[in-house]
């Protein structure tokens, strides 16, 4: 008869155990906790949601974004930044929007629909910038028609 785990720390690593193989970021914390005998509470936290996330029959990304960057899923687009306190974040690009403040309006949750195979590339991005004049970056309006063509302002194509 198997033990039932007791506390979250115990349900966390009998799931990491149990389902590391199905995710690079699982196997990384079940890594990190095999090399210093614990984990953070910032991964406890993110297993724990995991872990009721799988209960709930929602499915959280296999391949999390571990990058800024723009992304394309089945929901839109979205430019992905990350915070000061270091955790990631999805703005829904709004390409009809009147400014460019409101072209990227940050979307709860969004980020977490996301997986890394999401990300696009510099070109994809270009041509979703060309198609609304807009740079694929920073959201700006384009008037230099090369700019307006590649997709992308020039001071960003300079970061880029």
């Amino acid at each position: 008869m198997s033990q039932v785990p007791t506390t979250d720390t115990d349900r966390a690593r009998d799931y990491l155990v149990a389902n590391s193989h199905k995710s690079q970021f699982l196997a990384s914390v079940l890594n990190y906790w095999e090399r210093h005998g614990v984990i953070t509470e910032k991964q406890l936290s993110a297993v724990l949601r995991q872990i009721e996330q799988d209960k709930s029959g929602k499915r959280a990304s296999v391949n999390p974004v571990t990058e800024v960057g723009m992304y394309r899923n089945s929901q839109g687009v979205f430019r992905v930044k990350q915070s000061k306190r270091g955790s990631f974040y999805a703005m829904r690009f709004v390409p009809e929007a009147s400014t460019k403040s409101e072209r990227f309006v940050y979307e709860a949750g969004a980020i977490y629909e996301l997986s890394a195979s999401d990300r696009m590339t510099i070109e994809q991005a270009q041509e979703i910038g060309a198609l609304a004049g807009v740079c694929c970056v920073c959201g700006a309006d384009l008037t230099n028609e090369k700019s307006v063509r590649a997709g992308i302002g020039s001071v960003c194509a300079k970061r880029v």
